[in-house]
């Protein structure tokens, strides 16, 4: 329960909370057949895996070995122990759910009655979707081929099936008659007093009797319809030469391929409005209000079709979110490497240089990272292809190189090597550490308000006009140096219509960061010693604009947003946050 001061209520938040006044109440209540000895709507959820492999490593001449291996995955559709599971009913065009436990048939909750009034809504279907698929093979093939004493190079193939989050489906019994969900505010209920919290508020839903159709306001992280097998492909191909002693160069070559990845998206989403119909939906009266697409009390007039919400539903039974949890994401990546290390007795080091580039519809199940549109899914859930672009963790070019160095300084070393022990325990045997990271910025979007919310998107992208330099920013004055985009580069879409912007085409502010120490034993007789420590992160104070490092990049249209800048906010396009400045540290230990 929210308490909030200043809604409805006295004006202070803990007494409202005290009286009862509330400003929103979410969760799920108990149903006919909830549980009456505990609390909750617990499931048993029954998982089967079976996984067999033979691999064998053969050596077919002195210079050439190779691996193959062939894996078998096997993974059975999830099923409940007492059958209380709900899923996506595909054949029901006015959005339906299919029931695994068989009693619902005889005992008056199925089929239920849709919005229509007359339509089934329920459906029983078997006790899962279907079996798990049966062709899960997996082969793995490597091989090692050294050209010379001096070069080897290998190459390597696989197939890589996953599983997928317990997450996805604990929610399919949470569906009357087993629970159902409720999200109540003060003015959900009508003919009693909604201001404040009540019994009359939570309507009774313990007695079995027909589907009720408002119980689909929400669905989400259920059973799928489709319940596929998320599978990786994956190559190398690498060559390493050894240019002098203790000194290699490595070139490498690494490629993946997502398949059948599992993805959320809303598929109750409104469908857009037709093209031949936007101007009629975009008309508004003298008090600014879309009369055609949401009427207008003050004058009576109604919303008409196809402009209203209710008009565009894919599936009218489901009035407001249906999460799907599907298998049709996808993803590919390449990168390329170049590693060079050495290993001598006073250094060693190891630099990589990578370039890459990793593009997919989606870069995470629930929406998170960069292009995140919220658990609803995609800008547009009926053309999820929009979305495809580069990864939110996209990291085109990176350089990293590690290092320690012994100082030649001091007994036996190249510089004063003749000073005597009490000097030596002073400036002999000191070392040097660090590591140094170049690395351009993560990818991020322009995003803009979806007026009044007619598309039902959960994040709209901007319109970018075209030849406008994004980084000009004469515009601000003496803030320019703060400012990352220029922001009139940017427009929000008309009412009605999606951002033309693709996903994630701009890079956050890259990273120029040195770590480095510098410490020393000091001899505590012949069994001990004490070891000092000074480390330096950001030694040499770079800002480090970055939101994956600490920093918020700009302010989105939704509030401080780390990685999406947005259209109609004062503060869009402003840096103003950065990583931690020069941080010194100091330590020592006694090691016995």
């Amino acid at each position: 329960t929210l308490f909030r001061s200043g809604f409805c209520g006295t004006g202070n938040g803990f007494a409202d909370m005290m009286l009862g006044f509330y400003s929103g109440w979410g969760g799920f209540v108990p149903s006919a057949l909830s549980p009456t000895t505990q609390a909750g709507n617990p499931q048993t959820h029954l998982y089967h895996y079976f996984a067999p492999y033979a691999e064998d490593d053969w050596k077919l001449t002195s210079k050439l070995s190779m691996n193959i291996g062939l894996r078998w995955d096997y993974r059975a559709a999830t099923s409940e122990a007492q059958n209380h599971l709900f899923w996506r009913d595909t054949k029901n065009a006015q959005g339906g759910l299919c029931y695994a436990d068989p009693k619902l048939t005889t005992n008056g909750v199925a089929p239920g009655v849709g919005i229509d009034g007359s339509s089934p809504i329920l459906r029983y279907c078997g006790s899962v979707p279907f079996p798990g698929p049966k062709d899960p093979f997996a082969p793995r093939l490597g091989f090692n081929y050294r050209m010379n004493d001096k070069t080897v190079v290998r190459f390597g193939y696989g197939i890589f099936y996953t599983s997928y989050e317990g997450r996805e489906i604990d929610d399919s019994a949470d569906i009357f008659p087993y629970s159902v969900r409720l999200s109540l505010n003060p003015s959900t209920q009508n003919g009693v007093d909604t201001t404040k919290l009540g019994n009359d508020l939570l309507p009774s839903y313990t007695t079995l009797g027909p589907f009720p159709e408002s119980t689909l306001s929400f669905i989400a992280v259920i059973e799928s319809e489709d319940p596929l097998n998320p599978y990786v492909q994956s190559w190398t191909l690498s060559v390493e030469r050894e240019l002098a002693r203790n000194t290699t160069l490595e070139v490498n070559y690494v490629g993946t391929k997502g398949t059948h990845l599992l993805n959320r998206h809303d598929i109750a989403q409104q469908l857009d409005i037709p093209a031949a119909s936007l101007s009629l939906c975009q008309q508004q009266d003298a008090n600014g209000v879309y009369f055609n697409a949401f009427g207008d009390p003050a004058t009576g007039a109604q919303a008409v079709a196809p402009c209203s919400v209710a008009s565009r539903l894919p599936y009218p039974n489901f009035n407001g979110f249906y999460i799907d949890s599907d298998f049709h994401g996808y993803s590919i990546y390449h990168a390329g490497d170049v590693k060079f290390e050495h290993r001598a007795g006073d250094l060693a080091i190891t630099s990589v240089f990578t370039w890459a580039k990793s593009m997919d519809n989606k870069s995470a199940t629930a929406g998170a990272g960069a292009s995140a549109t919220g658990f609803e899914g995609y800008m547009d859930n009926s053309r999820p292809k929009l979305d495809y672009g580069r990864s939110d963790f996209n990291v085109p070019f990176r350089f990293v190189s590690s290092y320690v160095y012994q100082l030649p300084v001091g007994r036996g070393k190249r510089f004063a090597a003749g000073i005597n022990r009490a000097a030596d325990e002073a400036i002999g045997g000191w070392q040097l550490t660090g590591i140094a990271t170049f690395q351009q910025g993560f990818p991020y979007q322009v995003g803009a308000p979806d007026i009044q919310g007619i598309t039902g998107t959960g994040g709209m992208r901007a319109n970018r006009t075209s030849g406008c330099n994004i980084h000009d920013n004469t515009y601000a004055g003496n803030l320019a140096k703060f400012f990352w985009l220029n922001m009139n580069c940017f427009t929000g879409p008309a009412f009605g219509t999606y951002g033309t912007m693709g996903r994630n085409p701009f890079n956050q502010p890259g990273i120029n960061n040195w770590d480095m120490g510098l410490g020393k034993a000091f001899g505590l007789g012949e069994k001990a010693k004490f070891v000092f420590k000074m480390d330096l992160f950001n030694t040499f104070n770079h800002h480090q604009y970055s939101g994956d490092v600490g920093g918020l990049l700009v302010a989105g249209s939704g509030g401080n947003q780390p990685v999406s800048a947005g259209v109609g906010n004062a503060n869009a396009g402003l840096l103003y946050g950065a990583s931690s400045s020069r941080i010194i540290q100091f330590g020592g230990k006694i090691q016995f």
